[in-house]
């Protein structure tokens, strides 16, 4: 019996968060933002991402895609590791980083057959074009591509 949209969207969520940690310097997918502009773009680039982007400040956000990763973390299948570094204005602020735990491996893993192959092969070439970008380089990217989507056939 094939998974459905929602089982779909989180495992693809996690083959994200597993190829960002992957390919990332920092072994993790640097913040929330980082992790929501990735999703965006794969999305863009045809992944089935089930999730609604509307407008935010920092360009197209889902609160469903937040949710979604709150509860990964709550079930122990993602892992927030946690850092201090300053912002633009000097401030000190938290910066949580996202990466998959032996848990959230297995369950993928067990469900991968689930997926489409060339799917999980976009979103390797999306994570390894972004994942180190600049934030602001990541965020006006999507902000272009947000406000000026391709034309699908």
């Amino acid at each position: 019996m094939p998974v459905s949209e929602k089982t779909r969207d989180i495992l693809y969520l996690l083959s994200l968060i597993r190829e960002g940690s992957r390919l990332s310097a920092a072994g993790a997918v640097e913040g929330a933002v980082r992790l929501q502009k990735l999703v965006f773009l794969a999305r863009e680039e045809g992944i089935p991402f089930g999730y609604h982007f509307n407008s935010h400040f920092r360009g197209p956000f889902s609160r469903e895609l937040a949710r979604d990763l709150d509860l990964l973390v709550d079930l122990g299948f993602v892992e927030v590791v946690k850092g201090r570094m300053l912002s633009a204005t000097g401030r000190p602020i938290e910066k949580r980083s996202y990466r998959l735990t032996s848990k959230g491996e297995r369950l993928l893993s067990r469900l991968s057959h689930e997926l489409d192959k060339g799917h999980l092969d976009k979103i390797r070439q999306v994570v390894a074009k972004y994942i180190d970008a600049e934030i602001s380089d990541l965020v006006e990217e999507s902000l272009r591509r947000w406000l000026m989507p391709a034309k699908r056939s």
